[in-house]
């Protein structure tokens, strides 16, 4: 037949040829969007972390014989390597006007949407696989979406939505057959860069005539997950079509060509049944990288990432060298092969060699016992801090004697050592079921093993420890059961995960619809089919110009210079800009918002440098890749003024960093008298680390020159603040400058004043050149540039009697701003301080530290999550002294009456109906049963209650509401950003139960600074409480004016009554502004409780969440859909900051090195607690809210205190079977190497 030449890439079933021009690294999700315009795929991590980029792709499989369909991630595959691939985006499955596919449909029928950003990403992952499997297994659900991240809904209605497809049934599977497909009629052609061999052949002969040049091999091209810097390369031979790659062998010896993806190697191993060996490699390859990744990425390609890259902590490395797999490598100059082990690979020269397969040796007989492990940071996608990789011959007649040299092999702990040589020679001969025998082994071991630290490593004193317990678990698994005590049964493996489940629990008054209603967010379709915009997603005009920020890399110095001319001399790149040629001021904070900003912020350093991290200048490029690979190219040379400050203790090192604030310390009754006669006391101290805001939506901005000056697109929650600093550096009047805002790919506080620098830069470059101007941060500018959630040190001296009544208090708190003491948030600590309880003699030091950061700013719940925890952590602390319930003495701490709205319950009766609902009696019991059966497994549960006060301050916001003659069609126009709060969606309710007409009558436009000026932030969750009630009042206005018509036309529709109005001439546009005390909501008080029950290995510090009961007070929410929404994230978030999100910086520059995906670990799908339920409590009214409701966006974060709280029972539990009894306190952050430290595993414990 024939060869087809094919330079085009199928997209929704419409063909898109590939330029030659492109840039040969052009990645598929670039293309798919700026060529085939296409836009409901989202780029934001580059990394193939978040799934925003997820398209599905169809294409013929060489190890299938057939046609597959997977999940990839678009902005890893390179374009050029797409070539002949079926491509179909979001956009290909359904719109508005050809109808939602089911899976959109489903997705926004549960909820599983907030801002959006990350909704294709999910459709597209679920299409996948839905495409082969129409009706897939539960779990295959469950399992599919480890690389799809979402920072608001807290997963559990995407998976709800998702699973609705699947079936628990494994006999009501349905696996659709795929056609046969083609592997011989497509021939794609050279082009001098990019090469495409069919055979090993074409591959040799091109790596011999490029072999002067700088090649890369391409497959899935996932490294650059990683290693994104790697290169510049001169060709890409891209190895997909070279067909002895793809072919795998299981008669005889098992072995795999390069070409097998890691989900063939995957499913091969998997139905592999002679030895239990290959199912458990399977399972270990399962927790490589993500579904996405697996899909593209090749056992080979992951092996050369780790030649290039010793420290790459490889799995298949370690499970290869354990097995002593043989890797057969070509060199292309002789066309000969060679056969290596693992070991000897990293050693080789691979110039101009190929890694051609793998072979597995013949080892597995009956009498092999092989396991291994992987421990990491949080339950999916994640690098491992350590795994360990385990095979014997044993003889399990014999005591279990090692009959031959067994294999010990590790990650993770050092380059230097990988194998335990020593201890696999003492163990020959040895009778592993001896416990004297592995006493002697577990010392040889831990004498052998030899760590490193470096800064991307949790610590040397857990690694190591970990490598002993992994050997623990690896014998318990060998050892037959009944010889071992029932006490260590289950600690041979890890924690198992059920199925995740939620329920969902609120009233609803149909009478009063469609307030009150349950649905789904009103853009929530348009999310799910890609067809809602983001500031990204807006078509830039023609000649646009392109900018990327210039970067300090080191922090506290001084600038010696700044050479921009290597980046200049690249074609396209038009300018450097700095401070220089700014005509306004270099300040990119509002100067008129003295509160919030008392000090000045420069938009780029002039040369005293802050922090590693600060924005130096702007490149402008004819490129958006262009400017950002420019910006890498200036270099700058800095004097150093010393060491970085980075921690609150060092700067309380320096009384010039310090400064206290009076003002908002408490000083209630005698403390130090009440403390000194205080029968029983306690001190102590709590640390919160930073959390990133992670926004799936970087910052970014557009800015377009008119005829009245600049319109500009920022992605901010403050329009009226990035108004104000875009003409303050323009130096232009405000009049000249319109903002406009329609959503925001999340935000969570990280959008308030932390846009103000994308903006006014965008905006800058845009009139020095007159031009339109795009700025989009890369994911990692934007986590080193700028500031996150303010870390804070809590020191505490508690009085209290034998009951837990609290006598004396006594708290000093310091609060970490970063580099300006700008976005203040100590008082609202100290407003929280005291959740819900009483003492006579309180007092609370506020204090705040200047360090060598990024301004540290708000986010969610900025000041009241570090009260809560704070005096929740003393509480526990009491209960621990005295041997009691903590909840039991936390209610003896709460006033008798806690609440003053006969229309809610009080707090203790909130506490009452939880423990029934939540079983609490019960489960402590078996909680306390289960902990005495199970030494290296235990349990925690505990009950949080929270007071959390509301208050409006004084928001202004302008509402315009407009009826139009066409049958009486509303427009409203808000002040608030929509952020993903569903604030849109609780106006248009509000707005429809007013004035008495259809929701789908109802439209709500994007925000922006001429109908909203001089307007508040959208923040702490109160924006869509006060617009809600800047449009009822417009609507009542507007009833007000319609009444007399009404009246006058008995029985009339409301397209009638409309058409007489506008016959009458009476206006039909009504605007309202908030911001007097006169006409916003009275503070009002949250209630609510949260029971969380943990699970803890204390071998690794694994820590899963089996179970969470969450009671709100909502009062009568105004969408209770939307509100359950807000509760699930906003708790799911917390979990994410105290068990999982560790910022880590490099104490020599202040450089973040927890700048991506790789580095910093959000929540995932298996993160979330195991079965979550919630429930908005029962007729429940807020008589001075905003239509009976209250708000839901940040009283659960606080709550979510409780998980943290949970695993410190459990701990706790471990340190007493050591006959330890101490309080031991757990911080924020508590990783699951900090819990197993805390757990304090003795390694003359490991005993069976």
């Amino acid at each position: 037949m024939m060869a087809t030449y094919c330079t085009a890439v199928d997209i929704n079933g419409q063909k898109y040829s590939v330029p030659k021009n492109l840039p040969p690294n052009t990645c598929l999700g670039d293309f798919i969007r700026d060529h085939a315009h296409l836009k409901g795929t989202k780029l934001s991590c580059r990394e193939g972390a978040c799934g925003a980029c997820v398209v599905s792709a169809r294409l013929y499989d060489p190890v299938l014989k057939k046609e597959n369909i997977v999940s990839v991630n678009s902005c890893l595959l390179p374009v050029y390597s797409c070539l002949g691939l079926q491509i179909t985006t979001v956009e290909g499955l359904g719109d508005k006007r050809r109808g939602y596919h089911a899976i959109q449909e489903r997705l926004a029928k549960y909820n599983g949407t907030q801002c959006g950003f990350c909704s294709p990403g999910f459709v597209t992952s679920m299409y996948s696989l839905l495409e082969k499997n129409p009706i897939p297994y539960t779990q295959d659900v469950e399992d599919l979406f480890d690389g799809n991240a979402c920072r608001c809904t807290g997963y559990r209605s995407i998976l709800d939505a998702m699973k609705s497809f699947a079936t628990s049934d494994k006999t009501k599977v349905q696996i659709r057959t795929l056609p046969a497909g083609s592997n011989g009629c497509l021939k794609i052609p050279n082009d001098g860069v990019w090469y495409h061999p069919s055979n090993i052949q074409e591959l040799y002969t091109i790596m011999k005539e490029k072999q002067d040049l700088k090649t890369r091999l391409v497959f899935g091209n996932t490294s650059t997950a990683i290693f994104k810097f790697d290169g510049p390369y001169d060709v890409y031979i891209d190895l997909k079509g070279v067909a002895e790659m793809f072919e795998y062998q299981i008669e005889d010896k098992l072995s795999f060509g390069a070409n097998v993806s890691l989900a063939h190697l995957i499913s091969i191993l998997s139905n592999l049944k002679n030895h239990s060996a290959y199912r458990l490699i399977a399972n270990h390859v399962q927790t490589i990288a993500t579904t996405h990744v697996r899909n593209v990425g090749s056992w080979a390609g992951n092996l050369m990432i780790k030649y290039y890259h010793n420290d790459f902590p490889s799995d298949l490395f370690v499970i290869f060298e354990c097995i002593g797999a043989a890797l057969v490598i070509g060199d292309a100059p002789t066309g000969t092969t060679q056969s290596v082990h693992c070991e000897e690979f990293l050693k080789l020269d691979m110039q101009n060699k190929v890694l051609l397969k793998m072979v597995f040796p013949p080892i597995f007989s009956p009498t092999a016992k092989y396991n291994s492990f992987k421990v990491m940071p949080r339950a999916q996608s994640a690098h491992a801090y350590v795994s360990g990789a385990f095979l014997a011959e044993v003889d399990e007649r014999d005591n279990c004697k090692v009959l031959t040299k067994p294999s010990i092999v590790f990650g993770g702990l050092s380059l230097k050592f990988i194998r335990a040589k020593k201890t696999e020679q003492y163990l020959v001969g040895q009778k592993l079921a001896d416990v004297k025998v592995f006493q002697a082994a577990v010392n040889q071991l831990s004498q052998e093993i030899v760590t490193e630290d470096n800064l991307h490593m949790v610590s040397s004193v857990y690694r190591k420890q970990l490598a002993l317990n992994l050997f623990y678990k690896y014998v318990l698994s060998v050892i037959p059961k009944h010889k071992i005590n029932p006490r260590y049964w289950n600690a041979s493996g890890f924690i198992e995960r059920p199925m995740s489940s939620g329920k969902q629990t609120y009233d609803t008054i149909k009478s009063e619809w469609p307030l009150n209603q349950p649905i789904s967010k009103i853009e929530a379709k348009s999310q799910c089919s890609g067809e809602a915009e983001y500031i990204p997603d807006i078509v830039r005009p023609p000649g646009t110009l392109y900018g990327a920020f210039v970067i300090s890399t080191l922090g506290n110095a001084e600038i010696v210079n700044m050479d921009a001319s290597d980046a200049l001399k690249m074609p396209g790149v038009l300018a450097f800009l700095t401070h220089k040629d700014i005509p306004g001021k270099n300040i990119c904070v509002p100067m008129a918002r003295s509160f919030f900003y008392p000090e000045s912020e420069e938009l780029f350093c002039s040369g005293n440098v802050l922090y590693a991290g600060q924005s130096l200048g702007l490149i402008v490029a004819e490129r958006d890749d262009l400017a950002k690979e420019a910006s890498r190219r200036v270099k700058v040379d800095y004097k150093s003024l010393g060491p970085p400050v980075l921690t609150i203790k060092e700067a309380l090192k320096h009384p010039a960093r310090v400064k206290v604030e009076n003002m908002y310390a408490i000083n209630e009754g005698d403390v130090d008298k009440a403390m000194a006669n205080a029968k029983n006391k306690i001190s102590g101290e709590i640390e919160m680390g930073t959390q990133f805001h992670f926004h799936l939506e970087t910052q970014v901005c557009l800015t377009i020159p008119t005829n009245e000056g600049f319109t500009v697109y920022p992605s901010t929650q403050f329009s009226d603040g990035t108004h104000a600093v875009v003409a303050q550096v323009l130096g232009v009047n405000r009049s000249s400058v319109h903002v406009e805002m329609r959503r925001l790919g999340g935000a969570y506080g990280g959008k308030i004043s932390r846009n103000f620098h994308t903006s006014s830069a965008c905006a800058l470059a845009s009139q020095v050149f007159n031009k339109p101007v795009y700025v989009q941060m890369d994911l990692n500018t934007n986590l080193e540039m700028l500031g996150s959630r303010k870390p804070f040190l809590a020191q505490y001296e508690v009085g209290f009697d034998d009951n837990g009544r609290l006598e004396a208090v006594k708290m000093i708190f310091t609060m970490d701003y970063g580099c300006h003491f700008n976005d203040p948030a100590i008082f609202l600590t100290v407003e929280f301080s005291k959740n819900a309880y009483t003492c006579p003699n309180w007092s609370v030091l506020p204090q705040v530290v200047r360090t060598n950061l990024p301004v540290n700013t708000y986010c969610r719940t900025p000041g009241s999550i570090k009260g809560v925890f704070v005096i929740e952590t003393i509480m526990e602390h009491i209960a621990k002294v005295l041997n009691k319930v903590p909840i039991d003495m936390k209610c003896v701490n709460m006033p008798i009456e806690t609440n003053n709205d006969l229309y809610s319950p009080g707090l203790r009766d909130i506490i009452s109906q939880l423990k029934v609902s939540a079983e609490f009696e019960k489960r402590l019991k078996l909680i306390a049963d289960f902990n005495k059966g199970s030494a290296w497994k235990k349990k925690g549960i505990t009950i949080v209650p929270i007071k959390y006060d509301v208050g409006f301050y004084n928001a202004v916001f302008n509402v315009t509401v407009s009826i139009f003659n066409d049958g009486g069609s509303v427009q409203v126009a808000h002040g608030g950003i929509e952020c993903g709060q569903g604030i849109n969606t609780k106006v248009a309710q509000v707005c429809a139960y007013t004035l008495g007409v259809p929701l789908e009558l109802v439209v709500v436009l994007p925000a922006n600074t001429f109908i909203n000026p001089n307007s508040s932030p959208t923040v702490a969750s109160t924006t869509s409480e006060i617009n809600c009630l800047a449009v009822s009042e417009c609507c009542k206005i507007l009833v007000k004016r319609i009444q007399p018509i009404r009246d006058a036309m008995e029985n009339a529709s409301w397209e009638e009554i409309i058409s007489a109005c506008i016959d009458k001439r009476i206006d039909l546009c009504a605007r309202f502004v908030t911001g007097s005390p006169l006409n916003l909501p009275k503070k009002y008080v949250i209630y609510g409780a949260t029971c969380a029950e943990a699970e803890v290995d204390g071998l690794t510090g694994e820590a899963q969440i089996s179970r969470v009961d969450l009671l709100y007070d909502c009062g009568q929410s105004l969408s209770p859909e939307v509100d359950i929404g807000q509760i699930e994230g906003s708790f799911v978030m917390g979990m994410g900051m105290f068990l999982l999100e560790k910022a880590k910086f490099d104490f020599e520059t202040g450089r973040n090195m927890s700048n991506s995906t790789w580095e910093y670990y959000l929540p995932t799908t298996k993160d979330i607690p195991v079965d979550f339920r919630v429930t908005m409590l029962k007729n429940s009214k807020n008589s001075t809210g905003v239509l009976k409701s209250k708000t839901a966006g940040e009283p659960p974060l606080c709550m979510s205190c409780s998980v943290l709280l949970a695993v410190q029972q459990a701990m706790h539990e471990f340190r007493k079977d050591n006959g330890e009894h101490s309080w031991v306190p757990m911080n924020s952050p508590s990783t699951r190497d900090k819990i197993a430290l805390a757990c304090n595993v003795r390694t003359e414990k490991l005993v069976f």
